[in-house]
């Protein structure tokens, strides 16, 4: 929502991930997160109201993770969903901060892990050079540490962090050494505390990881995710996105998905499948402007 709010896209809010009714009863989210739709009380919509739901966007911008699968487990009516949108003539686009998955993985998937390997493959198929991580152990010497992880390289130009399932205080301390350097382009993509596993279970997001490098570097990385507007600025550009207000974003978490869209002036849809409860709906204690016009549960 928040994504969707920095780029003026029309918010529609599933409860069926991150984000619980509660939530949105108890809004404590900026106001401009709130989403303009909650899926949960499609079904109770009269036949007009259903019929102006549908006619009120052109372009739909879909979460994948908590709102199409969690994990490898696909979420039941998911799919029907987006072939029924499909068949009403709506464009639907993809938009995940998960770099575990490479666009050719993503598409195998929709046609029916270790660390940072997919987004690594990926820059290095658009030709860049990538420096050689810290190893995942050393010997304890103060030597061999200092020649490992706080000696530069100046061939460096930026540091990129995301999940890395593999991270360790060697990597870290090399990464914030080349920090230290102001010509040093500092990229972060997704910044979740949490990820969603499944039911009741969720990983270590790289949101911590982001925060230990900013503090100690100084630095204020450049976000190219949800609910950053840099994102926002792409999609545009791409898919020639010309009014958000036409635009329905569906997602499973208030702070990412339904602040991005509430950033980006989209329609707000929250599903209840992934992150978002329903008790975050009617208990809202995220910003006014975060919540969703509709919720699925």
């Amino acid at each position: 929502m928040g994504f969707a709010a920095n780029c003026g896209y029309r918010k529609l809010l599933v409860l069926s991930g991150l984000t619980k009714r509660s939530s949105l009863a108890n809004w404590a989210f900026p106001e401009e997160y709130k989403p303009d739709y909650y899926v949960d009380n499609l079904s109770s919509l009269s036949a007009q109201e259903q019929e102006d739901f549908l006619n009120s966007f052109d372009q739909v911008l879909c979460d994948v993770d908590g709102v199409l699968w969690l994990f490898y487990d696909n979420i039941p009516g998911a799919e029907d969903a987006l072939k029924s949108l499909k068949k009403l003539g709506k464009k639907i686009i993809f938009v995940s901060n998960n770099c575990l998955k490479s666009p050719e993985n993503y598409c195998n998937y929709l046609k029916s892990a270790v660390g940072m390997q997919p987004m690594r493959k990926e820059m290095e198929n658009a030709g860049l050079k990538i420096a050689e991580y810290a190893p995942n152990s050393m010997e304890e010497s103060l030597l061999k540490f200092l020649e490992l992880c706080v000696a530069d390289n100046e061939q460096v130009g930026a540091v990129v962090v995301d999940v890395d399932v593999n991270i360790n205080y060697l990597k870290l301390q090399k990464a914030a050494t080349y920090l230290m350097r102001p010509d040093v382009i500092f990229i972060t993509g997704g910044s979740d505390t949490k990820l969603v596993f499944g039911p009741k279970r969720t990983l270590i997001g790289p949101g911590y990881f982001h925060n230990i490098l900013t503090d100690i570097s100084g630095r204020k990385p450049l976000c190219l995710a949800k609910p950053s507007t840099n994102l926002n600025d792409f999609l545009k550009e791409k898919y020639k996105i010309e009014n958000p207000s036409r635009v329905l974003f569906i997602g499973d978490s208030i702070l990412d998905d339904m602040a991005f869209a509430a950033n980006c002036g989209y329609k707000k849809l929250l599903v209840l499948s992934g992150l978002a409860q329903k008790d975050s709906v009617t208990n809202w204690t995220f910003p006014e402007e975060y919540k969703p016009d509709y919720y699925a549960n």
